[in-house]
């Protein structure tokens, strides 16, 4: 099936007359997979472009692009459209103001196009046929030891009376724009659609994040609307994953719940009791027991004569259960397990204690330990420590994937029971104010949100911030579901699959004297194996089971300027293209031949101290 679709041509549906906006598409698209629309219109804004916003069978879906088609006339305007539901979607494109549906319907997917658009500023209709088709979780082949659980963090508040009542573009820390659009926690294409691509990527659980719920003692009668809204999107979630079963073509993951005994003020043990009740009778007897994370009691690994129940997570930040144990029948039903953050300063909480971990400040995350096994490990693509949050020294954002790498090498080396992922969908965090420490998303670099986010546009954009409006450069696209996809093979042991990224020097960092550590990253086939440096192309050094050499740039003979260190993994594979724009698993002559050795390239900029006027040496945050 997926040959004979790429063989199929792209197809031009003209516009109707005097119409000013028209697209280009494919015929046809995979169920779950991106459709590429090209913009073509006669419109122009030279200040701030015009913004297009997606509609598919009327309602809006998808992220809006920002482009100025007259005065960038070669700069193709383009959007990726994930395509969720089988059978005919006719898709147009609405120039509208950036800011449509901000200050009223707050939440622009699933809107109708507004009746007031007038014939220019709507483009011509073209209709793509969206393939049905199976969609399953990777098998492990080759590591029998590997994870039997991978959960990622996911959010279901994304609605009107949480994250401070703002319209998505006015959030703090919603740093970039979703790829499915700017959503609220009710639209069953958004559900299906991360279904589809966690479930792609290896994911098969996620831990709902309900840990502010209970703040200071309050009741679980007399819990909040902005509670409740949250509750309500995770059962609209599970009511959606029962759909999908009873569909039959998308394996869904399974959910636990992470409630907050210290995630601020504390919750007391009643409330949390009464809290776990209601899961109790209206998620686990509803959906049925099948639906929702098992866990031992006993031993971590898989042991037929330890019973397992429904998994229920307590964020304890303060790991105040260790020393005094809350009183409730919890467990009675459920198997509990607490969770902490930033257990790098405090690691006998896992190794002791068996705390799972939220995010841990480091590139080597701690390990749950439970009956001298590793239950549980907390992997992500970027962190921020306690030492002034992402802004700190200590933090390590995207860096184009090396900090989700290097955590994955320490997954690969405890093989947990239960991997965790942190994070999918927060999009939230502080506002900005000098003096604050910033302890949610920062930007598009200094996050750890993995859902595919539009490549051109920024949501909240902070001031003074790079990437301003009307446009961004920095957006990650598909590329952190391919990263994931790709480092969850190589950890179930799939053959010829090697991901390698470069830890240092960052990209764009300046160099300023002749002394260069090269350190880099990697898991997969040939981790051991010969690595060889080059600087611009020509080969420096080379080293056999390490993971860093030193260069002399002198040695090299390199003018001051702009060049590029690559890494060579001589006995790994290059299995996963890490697209920016599709899923990788669609790219079948990719994925059935693998090509030998694996590269990553960064830029540097060479200034040597004697020649640095005037050139920041701060560190790239990229």
């Amino acid at each position: 099936m997926l040959e004979s679709v790429a063989l199929l041509c792209v197809l031009l549906l003209t516009s109707r007359v005097n119409a000013e906006i028209t697209m280009t598409a494919q015929a046809v698209a995979l169920m779950g997979m991106n459709v590429q629309l090209t913009i073509s219109s006669n419109k122009g804004n030279s200040v701030n472009g015009t913004v297009y916003w997606p509609f598919v069978n009327g309602t809006q879906w998808g992220a809006f692009v920002t482009c100025d088609i007259l005065q960038q006339p070669d700069a193709p305007c383009t959007l990726l459209l994930p395509m969720p539901l089988p059978g005919q979607a006719r898709i147009q494109v609405a120039a509208l103001d950036r800011d449509w549906c901000q200050g009223s319907c707050f939440f622009p997917v699933g809107q109708l196009v507004p009746p007031n658009v007038g014939d220019g500023d709507l483009s011509n209709t073209i209709s793509v046929s969206v393939v049905a088709r199976s969609v399953t979780h990777p098998l492990p082949n080759g590591n029998a030891s590997a994870s039997r659980h991978v959960c990622m963090d996911w959010e279901p508040w994304f609605t009107r009376n949480n994250l401070g009542g703002h319209p998505w573009l006015q959030r703090p820390g919603a740093e970039g724009v979703p790829l499915v659009g700017l959503y609220s926690s009710f639209n069953a294409l958004v559900v299906r659609q991360h279904a589809i691509w966690l479930t792609e990527a290896g994911v098969d659980c996620i831990l709902v994040d309900w840990s502010n719920n209970l703040w200071g003692g309050t009741a679980w009668s007399d819990r909040s609307i902005d509670i409740q809204q949250l509750i309500n999107g995770t059962t609209f979630a599970l009511e959606q994953f029962h759909a999908l079963q009873t569909e039959g073509l998308i394996a869904t993951p399974q959910v636990v719940i992470m409630m907050g005994l210290t995630n601020g003020p504390p919750a007391s043990p009643q409330a949390l009791q009464d809290q776990a009740a209601w899961v109790k009778t209206n998620y686990i007897d509803v959906f049925g027991p099948e639906r929702f994370l098992a866990l031992p009691d006993g031993p971590s690994k898989v042991d037929p004569l330890v019973p397992e129940k429904p998994a229920l997570v307590f964020l304890d930040t303060r790991g105040s259960a260790v020393t005094q144990p809350p009183v409730w029948n919890v467990t009675d039903v459920f198997a509990v397990r607490y969770m902490g953050a930033q257990l790098q300063d405090k690691p006998t909480m896992g190794t002791d204690h068996g705390y799972w971990s939220w995010m841990d400040g480091s590139l080597t995350p701690v390990p749950a330990m439970r009956h001298g096994v590793a239950e549980a490990l907390t992997v992500t693509p970027g962190f921020f420590t306690g030492k002034g949050g992402w802004l700190g020294a200590d933090a390590s954002g995207w860096r184009a994937g090396a900090t989700f790498v290097k955590t994955m090498e320490s997954a690969r080396m405890y093989t947990p029971s239960v991997l965790l992922v942190c994070q999918w969908n927060e999009f939230a965090g502080q506002p900005t104010v000098p003096g604050t420490e910033y302890v949610d998303s920062y930007n598009l670099s200094l996050t750890n949100d993995m859902e595919p986010v539009s490549l051109t546009e920024c949501g909240y954009t902070r001031p003074g911030d790079q990437g301003q409006l009307p446009r961004c450069d920095t957006g990650w696209g598909m590329f952190p579901v391919n990263l994931l996809r790709a480092s969850l093979g190589a950890l179930r042991g799939e053959a010829q699959n090697s991901v390698l990224r470069i830890l240092t020097p960052e990209h764009g960092a300046v160099a300023t004297t002749s002394t260069m550590v090269v350190e880099w990253t990697i898991i997969g086939t040939g981790s051991d194996g010969l690595f060889i440096v080059k600087v611009d192309g020509i080969a420096v050094g080379n080293t056999s089971g390490q993971h860093r050499m030193t260069v002399d740039l002198d040695a090299v003979h390199i003018r001051p300027g702009a060049h590029n260190i690559t890494v060579i993994g001589t006995d790994g594979w290059t299995k996963y293209a890490l697209s920016k724009t599709n899923f990788d698993h669609g790219d079948e002559s990719m994925e059935s031949a693998p090509t030998r050795g694996v590269s990553f390239t960064v830029p540097f900029a060479y200034q040597p101290v004697e020649s640095l006027v005037g050139v920041s040496t701060k560190r790239s945050i990229s």
